[in-house]
């Protein structure tokens, strides 16, 4: 019994040893730790393709990698300069940075405040430029230090500011195709209207001439006003671009121009065995200018009748709708295909179902529909399919007797759908 009692006392020993040494072991695991860590930041750092600086509270530099040096024009290793502080890092500044005052003067600021700052812009004389990103680096809400990352964005800014340079050249060549467009089509359009006017009154005894020169008269005349046509449409475009649009607004009958732009229209449809039919019985009051709803209409019906062959019809309906007037113009001739419907406005636009049957024109005209009835607070939508035709429905604010743009009547939920309508019609005037 007395050995096995100083057996156990000298495992107790030994234990209560092993637990003394312990600690040391800890000590030691600790410091294996820190090493690693800092092996492994080293790493890191080396490894980046941008530039890392970290300095502790009191402004000795702890880390800084190759890049950065590279990139402020430093001599040395990374342990050369940080046992020099920060003071070549700031010389390096002054020498290089345009601005090198404010450069290090926001740097002070952002220590100062240990806010996160990203994606500042520091300018170099020799025209590259770096981006600079700061940290705090925090412990126990105490600042121990300053992380400053640097980026070398020079290829990026060089490329922006060349797209930019770009653009402000595609914009002046822009404006300058804008002038000259408006130039030409304003020294055609004089000549183009002496022409016709000229056609229209120096030849009195037409019917009287032979059939070759009649044909030919009226050939020229035909030509003439196409080419007037284009030439208006062009300056309407080139005034939209220069934000030039003149708009007259007055109250008017929209009836009185359709049935005019219909009647004018006439002649042409029936000499190519296209019917015409138009309901405008019904005065409709708004508030437009009346030369520019009239190209709308008369680019309209034109449409119409182009795209619809001998043997058709077009559908010219005008009607009060609540606080509206709404214009619709249908035809019967070759559509449109559903996936092209939704760029018809789009200046220059053709349809396929259009450029096939090698109908003419410029794609011109139903962008400048669009843009008269933007201008007057309007809207439009199209609805067609290829074979069938196309129906083109414009809606515009109507006004009432007494010149005010109509609005729907407010009414309670407990009123009836008689006393509703009775309220409708009262406030519409019709």
């Amino acid at each position: 019994m007395a050995k096995t009692g100083s057996k156990l006392r000298a495992r107790g020993r030994l234990w209560r040893a092993g637990r003394a040494k312990q600690p040391d072991s800890h000590v030691d695991g600790a410091q294996a730790g820190a090493e690693l860590g800092a092996d492994v930041l080293d790493a890191l750092l080396s490894s980046m393709q941008s530039g890392l600086l970290i300095e502790d509270a009191s402004g000795r530099i702890r880390r800084i990698n190759t890049v950065l040096l590279r990139d402020l024009r430093l001599d040395g290793t990374p342990e050369d300069v940080a046992s020099a502080g920060m003071r070549d890092v700031d010389q390096a500044f002054r020498a290089y940075a345009v601005d090198a005052d404010e450069v290090l003067g926001r740097a002070e600021q952002l220590r100062e405040a240990a806010v996160a700052a990203r994606g500042e812009i520091i300018h170099f004389a020799d025209g590259r430029v770096l981006e600079r990103d700061y940290a705090p680096l925090e412990r126990d809400g105490q600042i121990t230090g300053h992380l400053w990352h640097y980026r070398d964005v020079t290829e990026r800014v060089d490329e922006a500011r060349e797209l930019e340079r770009q653009n402000e050249n595609l914009k002046q060549l822009d404006r300058t195709k804008d002038e000259f467009v408006a130039l030409v089509s304003h020294e055609l359009r004089t000549p183009l209207t002496s022409i016709l006017g000229y056609l229209e009154i120096g030849f009195p005894e037409r019917d009287e001439l032979p059939d070759i020169q009649r044909e030919a008269l009226d050939t020229v005349g035909r030509n003439a006003d196409r080419l007037l046509r284009l030439v208006n449409d062009l300056l309407f475009v080139a005034q939209l671009d220069a934000g030039r649009l003149s708009i007259q607004p007055g109250t008017l009958d929209l009836a009185a121009i359709v049935s005019e732009s219909v009647e004018g229209q006439r002649a042409r449809a029936e000499a190519k065995g296209v019917a015409v039919l138009a309901d405008t019985s019904m005065p409709c009051r708004i508030s437009g200018d009346t030369e520019r709803l009239a190209q709308l209409v008369d680019n309209l019906v034109s449409n119409a009748i182009k795209f619809t062959p001998s043997g058709g019809a077009v559908t010219v309906r005008l009607r009060n709708q609540l606080d509206d007037v709404v214009l619709e113009v249908r035809d019967t001739g070759i559509g449109i295909d559903a996936a092209e419907q939704n760029r018809l406005f789009e200046r220059f636009f053709r349809a396929t179902s259009a450029t096939t049957r090698k109908i003419p024109g410029t794609g011109l005209g139903l962008a400048i529909v669009r843009a008269i009835i933007d201008a007057h607070a309007g809207s439009v939508e199209v609805t067609s399919e290829e074979g069938v035709g196309s129906t083109f429905r414009v809606t515009l604010p109507a006004i009432s007797d007494d010149g005010s743009t109509f609005q729907v009547p407010e009414w309670e939920e407990s009123d009836s759908v008689e006393q509703r309508l009775d309220g409708i019609v009262k406030g519409a005037g019709r």
